[in-house]
């Protein structure tokens, strides 16, 4: 019973009677995989043979059949098939083994394999044209005739477009900070690399930063001869070849210096012991904070030099501690590869070098803060991370300090003075914003932390406003569910909001109606086209045997949802446009609806004993067979209800969001020997925007 590699099994259910909106549904859903008709009964298949291969799945049912295409007939009336194994020899009765699975080859890609006893059958795939970009993963979806793209970290969007270029190309998918791998260049360049990602500086566009081996405070000291000191700068995970794809992938590139020096010089008007290399070798002439003119360092641009006749501070060359630091910004030189000095030979004259990570946080145009405008809280301390701690004047002389300190956010000071008459300054490297839970009382000390331009309280649904001070702005933290500029967008109600914001699929916590209303509870997100689904579990999700219970209604099987009760779930169907659960009963000589004298029932969220079954919604004891006149017996309105010693089945979505979710389900008729049932029930599922 060989299959060929090309074939296929196309059938259509049902096929008794003929409408020509039957004609209308095959041309419309001619190139579908599987289709669900509105009672949530599969009606249309379309596989494709993989011709000695089996998928090792899980199995809803194994069965001995005819052939292919009986063993596609059962998983086209089986809602949970999605593929099938079929033995590719029969018993001694001519019967082969057919294996029903719950998923198929593109979902479980790793557990397709050889067999030369079996050939294996998935749905034709939407996912043929292969539209996912940028290695997505491309992951069908039957029920719609569509698909969703898995994309590969650092890709989003429908077709995985939106990618890992640099990490503002990575912010557009609306990650978080930390690190990634970037491939500037896209394939066939450079081989990507790990940076991390600064999703809040400069304005949350998403910032690429590089560490490196030399970004610590170093000494120099016993080299006399200009450049005798050497040190090559080794960047994490990337030579210069990548991040010279890196920076021509980027808008902007800065990279800190500094060098701290004690009778020690550094351009010297041309007569240089100290400068920087470039990432192709060049020799630098400037400092940090210049970017084009020749042996000036920031205050030489300004003439605010220690001597005003050089253009560096240290090239004053005296035995006093100075400093020369800005950033570096023509992207076309960075990164730093090498720093070069010398005159730091003879007793006592020595220097320190710092190079900060190649990044994009700056200040202004010089790289230095140039406006201050702090608040103070009185005897109030923050413990965080100091600068530098040292002795001034007073509180003005501290703030001076920290706007000349490109890494100063905030500052302490102590409330007495020495016994000099100066009082101890410390510059931070954060604010009492960023770092709420570290500000203590104090009653030798006051904290100044900068004017925050969140002032105005500009985040919404209780986002936390994050100061950004260098561009006098700000950018909101949002809390799970909400996005945008002021957390606007989305919401916590359901999971349909918080998919507005393009978060993954996974577990979190909704509130339906808001605060003073039910508690929150969890829930599972998926999606449907797109759209956030709203998914709540319970304990009764198997398929249960109901035997020995003979009057109507005497079986009951309470149902208890997944950290939600009956209220909870009522707010939930309250906030959503659509809800939906599936609901199925195998019957075997057991009656169910049996036009009005009913054994069997489910129960709806305010216990209200209910007449119809799923697929129908609305008219009295009918299934979905009963409205188009399809079921075992057109006498009655379910296929259960015909009574005889064979298996037959009703199923279908139940629909209406004020009745949903089911609180209980009832049946009877299984006492004598032989009668028998199986219920099963799926999963509360709500989703749409109201």
């Amino acid at each position: 019973m060989c299959c060929r590699p090309t074939a296929t099994i196309m059938l259509l259910l049902p096929l008794l009677t003929f409408f020509p909106s039957l004609l209308n549904l095959m041309f419309a859903m001619q190139n579908s995989a599987l289709y669900r008709n509105p009672t949530g009964n599969l009606s249309l298949g379309n596989f494709k043979c993989d011709p000695f291969y089996y998928l090792w799945e899980e199995k809803l049912t194994s069965s001995m059949v005819k052939g292919q295409f009986f063993c596609a007939f059962l998983c086209v009336g089986e809602p949970r098939c999605y593929s099938f194994n079929v033995a590719e020899y029969p018993d001694s009765n001519g019967l082969y083994l057919c294996e029903l699975l719950v998923t198929d080859k593109y979902r479980a890609t790793g557990k397709l394999f050889a067999n030369a006893k079996f050939s294996h059958f998935s749905p034709w795939s939407p996912c043929e044209s292969a539209p996912c970009m940028n290695g997505g993963v491309c992951v069908p979806e039957y029920e719609w005739n569509s698909y969703h793209c898995d994309c590969k970290p650092g890709f989003c969007g429908t077709h995985c477009k939106r990618g890992d270029k640099t990490c503002s190309h990575i912010k557009l998918c609306n990650l978080p900070s930390g690190s990634y791998v970037i491939d500037p260049d896209g394939e066939g360049g450079v081989k990507p690399f790990k940076v991390y990602c600064n999703m809040n500086d400069k304005g949350g566009v998403g910032v690429t930063v590089v560490s490196h081996d030399s970004e610590g405070r170093t000494l120099v000291q016993g080299f006399d001869g200009k450049g005798s000191y050497s040190r090559p700068i080794n960047y994490t995970e990337a030579n210069m070849a990548r991040l010279a794809k890196l920076t021509a992938s980027s808008a902007y590139c800065e990279q800190f210096i500094k060098y701290e020096c004690f009778n020690s010089q550094l351009l010297s008007n041309g007569n240089m012991y100290g400068w920087w290399v470039s990432r192709d070798r060049e020799k630098m002439k400037y400092w940090g904070g210049v970017d084009s003119v020749d042996y000036k360092c920031v205050c030489g641009l300004n003439n605010t030099c220690a001597d005003i006749n050089y253009g560096c501070n240290c090239d004053k060359n005296d035995p006093t501690w100075r400093e020369d630091s800005g950033l570096l910004k023509d992207k076309s030189k960075l990164p730093v590869k090498q720093l070069r000095f010398g005159d730091t030979y003879y007793y006592g004259d020595k220097g320190y070098h710092t190079l900060g990570k190649l990044n994009a946080l700056y200040r202004n145009l010089t790289g230095e803060i140039s406006h201050g405008n702090f608040k103070c809280d009185p005897f109030y301390y923050l413990w965080e991370e100091k600068l530098t701690s040292s002795m001034v004047k007073g509180q003005f002389f501290c703030a001076f300090l920290c706007v000349g300190e490109p890494r100063c956010y905030s500052f302490n000071v102590a409330e007495y003075p020495d016994s000099n008459g100066l009082y101890l300054c410390e510059l931070l490297v954060t604010d009492k914003y960023r770092a709420t839970r570290k500000l203590f009382a104090n009653a030798t000390f006051h904290h100044f932390s900068p004017w925050s331009p969140c002032g105005s309280a500009p985040c919404m649904n209780s986002g936390v406003c994050v100061p950004e001070y260098e561009w006098n702005s700000y950018h909101c933290d949002c809390k799970p569910g909400f996005c945008g500029t002021h957390c606007k967008r989305g919401g916590d109600k359901t999971c349909s909001q918080i998919k507005l914001c393009n978060l993954p699929n996974g577990s979190y916590v909704i509130d339906p109606d808001g605060k003073g209303g039910v508690k929150p509870f969890k829930v599972y997100m998926t999606d449907k086209g797109g759209v956030g689904v709203t998914v709540v579990s319970h304990d009764s999700e198997g398929r249960t045997l109901v035997r020995g219970f003979l009057a109507k209604g005497s079986y009951s099987r309470s149902i208890n949802y997944t950290e939600a009760d009956m209220a909870q779930l009522a707010n939930l169907t309250a906030s959503s446009a659509h809800c939906e659960q599936f609901i199925k009963y195998e019957c075997y000589n057991s009656v169910l609806f049996f036009n009005g004298n009913m054994y069997g029932w489910w129960v709806s969220r305010d216990g209200e004993k209910m007449k119809y079954w799923g697929g129908v919604d609305s008219v009295d004891y009918k299934c979905a067979c009963g409205l188009n006149n399809t079921c075992a017996n057109i006498n009655f309105g379910c296929n259960c209800d015909k009574n005889d010693n064979t298996w037959r089945e009703d199923s279908g979505l139940l629909k209406d969001k004020f009745k949903l979710p089911v609180k209980q389900l009832r049946f009877g008729d299984t006492y004598y020997y032989g009668d028998k049932g199986y219920h099963t029930l799926g999963k509360l599922k709500c989703f749409g925007l109201i």
